[in-house]
C-alpha cells in the first residue's frame, strides 16, 4: 500500500529515499498558510500510507496551520508485514499490534476509531453516527488480503488471540499446503521452513515460476 518508500522515476538516483513530503505541491501548502485559521485533514486509514502521510504533514507544516486526524476501524496499528514472522514466533505477536499513542507530536492531533460509512463533500460520517468535518481529505484504506497477513478484527486483543491460534495451527501440523506463490505465499513458506525444517511445505501457484511478473527476474 505506502508505496512512498521505494518511489524512483525517470532521471531519479535509483537509491534516493522518496518521502510524502516530496510528493506534496507547494502552491498546496503555501494555500494552507495563507488562511487564517487551521486547516483540517482527515486521513481515512492508518496503516502503512494513512499514518506516513500524518506524520509527514505535521513535519511539512506548523502545528497552528494544521489539525490532523486519522480514522482507522481498529484500535491498534497491525503491522501486518510482521504477522508472517509472528505465526512461528510467537513472541513476537505483542511487537505486530502497537498502540497509537505515539504517532504525532503534537496533541491537538489525533487518531480515532470508527468506521467510515458516507463521504460529502467536506465530512465524513461514521456507522455510530460521528460527524467529522474537513478541509481537506486522504482516503488510505490499503487492501483486502486473507488472514493470518491481515485481520478482519478491530480488537487488538482478538487479533493477538487470532495470530496464537493460526500459529498453534502451524506448530503442531506435519504438512501445511500454501495455495498462493506470490510474495506472501513464498514469504510464508519461508518462515515455517525457516523454524521447522522438518515439516513438509508445499506451494501451489498458477504460474510457471514463482513469485508475480513484476518479480519474475529476481525469483
Amino acid at each position: 500500500m505506502d508505496r512512498s518508500h521505494h518511489m524512483t522515476g525517470a532521471g531519479a538516483h535509483p537509491n534516493r529515499h522518496i518521502s510524502i513530503a516530496d510528493s506534496i505541491p507547494d502552491v498546496h501548502a503555501m494555500n494552507i498558510a495563507r488562511t487564517s485559521k487551521s486547516f483540517h485533514v482527515v486521513i481515512i486509514g492508518g496503516s502503512f500510507a494513512g499514518i506516513r502521510a500524518a506524520q509527514e504533514l505535521e513535519v511539512l507544516l506548523p502545528p497552528r496551520m494544521v489539525t490532523i486526524t486519522v480514522i482507522d476501524r481498529r484500535d491498534q496499528y497491525f503491522y501486518n508485514l510482521g504477522a508472517l514472522r509472528a505465526l512461528v514466533k510467537p513472541e513476537l505477536i505483542d511487537m505486530v499490534w502497537l498502540p497509537y499513542d505515539h504517532i504525532f507530536r503534537y496533541p491537538h492531533n489525533r487518531v480515532i476509531q470508527g468506521d467510515a460509512a458516507s463521504v460529502y463533500p467536506n465530512s465524513v460520517i461514521l456507522k455510530d453516527g460521528r460527524k467529522i468535518d474537513f478541509d481537506s481529505l486522504l482516503v488510505a484504506t490499503g487492501s483486502i488480503y486473507p488472514r493470518p497477513c491481515k485481520v478482519e478484527t478491530t480488537s487488538h486483543a482478538k487479533g493477538k488471540a487470532e495470530l496464537r491460534m493460526f500459529g498453534d495451527m502451524v506448530r503442531v501440523a506435519d504438512s501445511i499446503l500454501i495455495i498462493g506463490g506470490g510474495p506472501t505465499g513464498v514469504g510464508l513458506a519461508a518462515e515455517i521452513a525457516t523454524v521447522y525444517p522438518k515439516k513438509i511445505v508445499m506451494l501451489v501457484h498458477a504460474g510457471e515460476r514463482l513469485m508475480s511478473s513484476e518479480y519474475s527476474s529476481k525469483a
